[in-house]
Formats: C-alpha cells, sequence, structure tokens
C-alpha cells in the first residue's frame, strides 16, 4: 500500500505495523514553468454594436501580444412578459422631534413614523456654530435690468414769482446802401 504522509509517499505491506518512509515529496517537484499571459485589456476595435454587425475586439496580454475575436449583435429581444405587481411598499409619514431642544452639545432624538404604522427614532447631535469664514471674493457685475415702466406724470407746480424788468432796449437804424444792401446799425439810439 502506498499514502502521502507527513511529506513523504510512504509504504508497507498489508502485514506491516508502521508505514516506511519512500521518497521526499520535496523532491518530486519539477522545473518552474514559464510565467503564465494576463490580460492588460480588452477593446472593441471595429464595428459600432448595430443589430445584424459584427464588431471585431482586440485582446492585448501582459507578453505585449495581441488577439482578435469577432461577437455578432443580435437584435434586441421581444418585450418579456409583465412580472408579478410587488408589495406594497413603506414610505415615511412624518419625522419629528420628540425629545431635546437643539441647545450646542445635546442630543435631540426625532422619530419617523412609517405607513404601515412603524415608527423608529434616531438621534442627532448639535453641535455649536462654527467659526465664522472669510470674507468671499466679491462677485462679477451683474447685467444691466431692463428698463422699468415710465412713471405717471407729476402735479403741475405752483407759478413762480414775476422776474424783474429788464433794461431798455435798443432799436436799430436800417439804411439802405448806395450799392442796394440795407445796413443795420445798433451804434446810434433812436429815443
Amino acid at each position: 500500500m502506498l499514502r502521502s504522509d507527513s511529506g513523504y509517499i510512504q509504504y508497507k505491506y498489508e502485514d506491516d505495523v508502521s508505514w516506511t518512509n519512500l521518497i521526499p515529496l520535496s523532491s518530486l517537484k519539477g522545473a518552474d514553468g514559464q510565467d503564465g499571459r494576463g490580460i492588460v485589456s480588452i477593446i472593441r476595435t471595429d464595428g459600432d454594436g448595430s443589430p445584424g454587425t459584427y464588431d471585431t475586439f482586440t485582446i492585448t496580454y501582459t507578453n505585449g501580444t495581441t488577439s482578435s475575436f469577432q461577437v455578432y449583435n443580435g437584435a434586441d429581444g421581444a418585450k418579456g412578459d409583465k412580472g408579478d405587481q410587488g408589495e406594497t411598499g413603506r414610505g415615511i409619514v412624518s419625522i419629528e422631534r420628540i425629545d431635546g431642544d437643539s441647545l450646542p452639545g445635546t442630543f435631540d432624538t426625532y422619530a419617523i413614523t412609517y405607513s404601515d404604522g412603524q415608527f423608529t427614532t434616531f438621534q442627532v447631535y448639535n453641535g455649536a456654530d462654527g467659526e465664522k469664514g472669510e470674507k468671499g471674493d466679491k462677485g462679477e457685475k451683474g447685467d444691466t435690468g431692463a428698463t422699468g415702466e415710465k412713471g405717471e406724470k407729476g402735479d403741475t407746480g405752483a407759478q413762480g414769482p414775476p422776474g424783474e424788468d429788464g433794461a431798455d432796449g435798443l432799436t436799430p437804424i436800417l439804411t439802405l446802401g448806395a450799392n442796394g444792401h440795407l445796413y443795420v446799425d445798433y451804434t446810434q439810439v433812436i429815443t
């Protein structure tokens, strides 16, 4: 009889009580095989997936070699039968605070009431206000708004006081020259 045990191939005859080591398992190991070939990528290199056509895919391996294969693009199958209606879902009817006062450093307890009449609770820790942030950059100027409607005409104002009398005016002297031109003279005053 033969067996593998304790790192050895062992044997014994039917009448033997103990097993005898025949050869260590470590001596049965062969030479290391060549490195395997992994896949780096699989990319469609031809085609567009249209029904009734073939697309070509290229496999790039870790040793730099490539191979290609084709995939037939069949037409869409017939629409399947409508499935059974699922069970009615459980919606949220309300969420309300049932304990706490929202003070910093404390917990508030909230209750969620579901549409099936069940409820659960959860707690929210009220942290302190954070520090004031830095002032942000000034935003860009916005577009000019549309012109508003014309306002109503205002009431007529009261009449102002009369102005002061003006200075006496000059009356020009008109003369017809020998050449037939008309001359105006303001240097002589007619009283």
